[in-house]
Parts: C-alpha cells; structure tokens; sequence
C-alpha cells in the first residue's frame, strides 16, 4: 500500500508538474502587467495644463486678493485647459470660459494671462482662449487620433480639482461614442479615471503623451465615471474656432432614431440596418431632397449609417455647400439614392432638431420653435430626483422668461454650484415649478 501510494502521489505530482508547466507556457495565462507609471507622460504634459480662474474682485477697501492664496484660488477655479499650440491657443470646455465673469489662466509655472480672445462652441462644449503676444513659445501638447483609441487603453487625466493644480489620476478608457439623449450631440469617450469639479477642460491623455480628449461630463454622483470629448472633434473645432472664431457645421435637417427590432417589426421595414428618419425640417436641404419620415437611411455617400452617431460622424466629413448621395429605403421596399445639396446650420435653423446640455441643470434640452420655450429631453440622476423630467417645457428659471435655448444657458452660466433654482416648467396641460441645487460646471 505505501508503495502504491507513493506511486499515487508521484503520478499526482506529475500531473500537477504538467498543469502548472501548460499554465505557464499557454500565452495570455501569466500574471496581467502591473500597470505602467505614468511620471514620464505627466513630466511632459503637465507643463501644458493651465487652470482656469474667475477673476477676483476685491471687496470696498480691502486691498485685492492674494494671489499665492490658496483659499482664495480654489474659490475662483472655474476648471482646466491646455494648451495645444505653442503660440498661445488654450482649448477648455465652453462651460467653464463662457461665464460672465473675467477669466484668467495661470500655467502650471505660475505665469498669469488674461485671454486675449476667446471663442465658444456650445454643441461641443469646447471653447479656445487665446494667450500671450504671439512672441513667447509656450509648452503644449500634442493631439492624438481619437479614432485609434480602443476601449481598455490606459489613460491619465490632468487637472485642478477644486483648485489643486497638476493633479494626476489614471484609469482606463471604459467605452467608446457613449452618445447622449438627443440626436445631433457629440460623441464622447467614457473614462474611468477619477475627476471632481475643476477638473473640466483638462486633458485625458494615452501612454505617448497625447492628447485623446478634453474632460466635459463629469459625473458626481458616481465615482469614476467620466466622459470626455475625443480629440479628433477637438482638433477639428478648434481649428475653426482660431480661423473664424465660430464653427460652420453642414445641415441635413433630419431627425433620425436608431431602428430597434421593435420597431423594424412594427413598421414592416424587412430589415434591421439604416437610420429611421422620424422627422424632416420644412425647408431643409432633407425636405428639398424629397426625404420623408419613416425613410430609412442607408448611407451617407460611401458611409454606411447604422448606428445613432453615424449620420452626424459623417456629416462631420463633408462641408456646407457640397452635394453628397443619401442612399433611402422606402416604406414600399425600394431603395433610392437622392442627391441632397448641404447648407451651412444656422442658430435659427436647427433649433428643433438638435440637442443642448446645460450641466449647470443636470439636463439636455431642445428648443420649442418659434421661440415656444425649451423642452427637457434626458435628465441625469440628481435633476431627476430634484423632480426635473424629459418632457417637461422649461418656461421660466428663476422668474426669468426662458423662450430659447440661448435664454437658458446665458440664465445657468450666471449661476454657481450650489445655488437654488427654480424651474417653471409646462408638464402636459399645467405647468408646475421644479427645485433643484445648480451643479458644479
């Protein structure tokens, strides 16, 4: 018997041996690389992260603020930026440059520039400041290509939470074009590195040092969950920003919704591919067209459109003024391809068919035409809770008229965190007031 089991337990041993020897051989079962540090990327972009301040008034006879004052300088950090150009062009999030308040930039070795000029996006919620004389060559940081970003990539986020200038967190990039509510919003990176307020504006940065977005959404209520605006739409904004100081986007006039298994079943579509239009502007280039509700969009010229986001990525490819071929499904099953002649979209036009977020709020929003009020079209969990709903028709804030979206978000950029506000809002046949805590930027 003892020989047995010794026999026994050397066969065991063997075998054991063997397991062990295949695990270890066999690729991708060895223990998962430690994560790398990151002091190399930070020592090389930090130098071009700026923090963004309101510019402190000082009270009747006080003398003005310090400016190495601590205190002072967390109170009046409005968010982050970088700069990305070395003569001096600073990209940030709209939110946090388009206040009321002066604004000043202060580089990560204390220099102090006011803004010599400064140029908002909304829809994007990127803005560029303009820094220096043009004579002085500042540290900037490169911009990388978004589009070779993958989910799982190592990233870093640079910033000033809650004042605390060059603070460094990393985490990973979680999903990629995580769309928001409404049609025609941007597309975003999702990140689950760690931020807080003062962070906006700053930049998420990949292991080369690049720049693969600009930080905007910052969800407070859960903990590393971020999202950030890819660095390819930053590259492209910005660059029409400098030269013109607005962005010219090229307007279909669609309202289109991805098609759902339901509803290809419930219209009898006889296929699960393409975009379904569910609205066309009177007097769009969509209209001019011949494009009707309950088409299906197949693809943009050579573009195929499937998902949400993909008519407004290829659109992002053509220009104003260009004649491009959408290929349409119709109710009956035929396919067509209609020659459709772009316009430049215009604050007036699009009103109806795109998407606003007003973070200050917790919301997206879209406008009632003509000049009807603002509808609610996603909330997120806190502006839900305070009793905001998609649906609901903001008419007043503060007992000031809200009949835009401008008139909404020049309201929430006067507002600072914490602040009460007070919503009239038409829900259905009443309208009804909605209390809610204005949230950091």
């Amino acid at each position: 018997m003892a020989a047995i089991r010794s026999r026994a337990s050397g066969s065991l041993a063997a075998i054991l041996t063997i397991v062990a020897l295949g695990l270890t051989a066999s690729p991708g079962m060895g223990q998962p690389e430690p994560p790398p540090s990151f002091a190399s990327i930070v020592a090389a972009v930090a130098p071009a992260v700026v923090t963004i301040t309101a510019v402190l008034e000082p009270e009747p006879g006080s003398g003005y603020p310090d400016p190495e004052d601590e205190m002072a300088e967390e109170d009046a950090t409005l968010g982050s930026g970088v700069i990305i150009d070395p003569r001096g062009v600073v990209v940030t999030n709209a939110h946090v440059a388009g206040g009321a308040r002066p604004i000043e930039i202060v580089t990560d070795d204390g220099r102090r520039f006011r803004p010599t000029r400064i140029a908002i996006d909304r829809r994007s919620d990127l803005a560029v400041l303009i820094i220096g004389d043009g004579t002085v060559t500042l540290p900037h940081a490169r911009l990388a290509d978004s589009d070779r970003v993958r989910v799982g990539d190592w990233v870093v986020a640079i910033g000033t939470p809650l004042g605390l200038r060059t603070t460094v967190t990393a985490g990973i990039i979680s999903a990629r074009v995580r769309e928001s509510a409404g049609p025609g919003a941007p597309d975003y990176l999702q990140t689950s590195a760690v931020m807080h307020e003062g962070s906006s504006g700053g930049p998420l940065v990949n292991v080369h040092g690049e720049v693969v977005g600009i930080n905007t959404i910052l969800a407070f209520e859960a903990a590393g969950l971020a999202f950030t605006v890819p660095s390819n739409t930053v590259r492209t904004v910005a660059a029409q920003l400098v030269s013109e100081g607005r962005v010219s986007r090229p307007w279909l006039g669609v309202l289109t919704q991805a098609l759902t298994p339901a509803l290809s079943g419930a219209l009898a579509t006889g296929t699960s591919k393409g975009l379904l239009v569910a609205d066309v502007a009177s007097g769009s280039p969509g209209a001019a067209a011949g494009l009707r509700p309950g088409d299906l969009l197949l693809a943009l010229d050579t573009r195929q459109l499937l998902a949400g986001g993909d008519l407004a990525r290829a659109l992002g490819q053509t220009r104003a003024g260009q004649t491009v071929s959408v290929r349409v499904r119709r109710r009956d099953g035929t396919v067509h391809t209609l020659a459709v002649t772009l316009v430049e979209e215009r604050d007036e036009i699009p009103s109806s068919l795109v998407t606003y977020r007003i973070p200050e709020l917790g919301c997206e929003v879209r406008s009632v035409t003509p000049n009807l009020g603002v509808v609610v079209i996603w909330v997120n969990a806190v502006a839900g809770d305070g009793g905001l709903r998609p649906g609901d028709v903001v008419r007043e804030l503060n007992h000031a008229p809200v009949r835009t979206v401008g008139d909404l978000a020049r309201l929430a950029d006067r507002l600072r965190a914490g602040d009460d506000v007070a919503l009239l809002v038409q829900r259905g046949p009443v309208g009804t007031y909605v209390a809610l805590k204005s949230r950091p930027r």
